[in-house]
């Protein structure tokens, strides 16, 4: 987590970045944004609405449009970034098939009313299960993202250090970082593509939704299906 940074729920019906931007910065009469909305994916640049809630001078670092034509000119690593995309998939699907197990398992012990001195230790054991699980299924995850940067050394690559090179010039001139929402996977890889929060450091930063999701050292998704 960065040390000055504001994070927000979504900003769609009561946007409140500039009230956030004013509290990190206070209200300065010049103050250089920099925005990130890679999560919007193909809308990246349709970024009006927020420039008139903003009103102030800001640039958008169009993340997106700068990866997509690496992607045109690097044909190698844009075939490394989908069978990275597809082994994590793989290893979702098989996640997922462990852990229906688990959750099954844990439920029924939770609904029983036997000896409670029974089922302490047991119901403590199946969630001790669930978080063994989630830590083999992080080191995994964690693994194949080490294999990709170990044969790809993406920073090392003309086509990215030059895009890099750019971006980093612009957040030298920013004052404060403000990061969207949207897709979080897609903000997430394309923001560590570049490695912007790193170019960005412990500066200013507003995000939300998405954008705040990707400021945490651990993301965590829930989805529960109803039937």
């Amino acid at each position: 987590m960065k040390a000055r940074a504001i994070l927000l729920g979504p900003q769609r019906r009561k946007p409140r970045v500039r009230e956030a931007v004013e509290s990190l910065l206070g209200r300065k009469r010049r103050v250089n944004v920099a925005l990130v909305t890679a999560g919007w994916e193909e809308r990246e640049n349709e970024d009006g609405e927020f420039r008139e809630h903003l009103g102030l001078p800001l640039e958008n670092l169009a993340i997106w449009q700068r990866i997509e034509r690496i992607f045109e000119s690097d044909a190698d690593l844009l075939t490394a970034v989908r069978e990275r995309h597809d082994r994590l998939r793989s290893l979702q699907d098989l996640y997922r098939l462990r852990l229906e197990g688990l959750v099954d398992g844990a439920v029924t012990l939770w609904a029983r009313s036997d000896d409670e001195a029974l089922l302490a230790p047991e119901r403590e054991s199946a969630i001790e299960m669930l978080r063994g699980l989630d830590r083999e299924h992080a080191e995994r995850v964690a693994q194949i993202h080490h294999a990709f940067n170990e044969r790809c050394r993406p920073r090392e690559r003309e086509t990215i250090v030059r895009e890099r090179t750019e971006v980093e010039k612009l957040l030298q001139a920013a004052d404060c970082l403000c990061v969207a929402g949207g897709h979080v996977g897609v903000l997430m890889h394309r923001l560590e593509l570049f490695g912007v929060l790193e170019l960005w450091g412990d500066r200013p930063i507003v995000a939300w939704s998405a954008g705040a999701m990707v400021l945490s050292d651990n993301i965590v998704l829930f989805h529960q299906e109803e039937g």
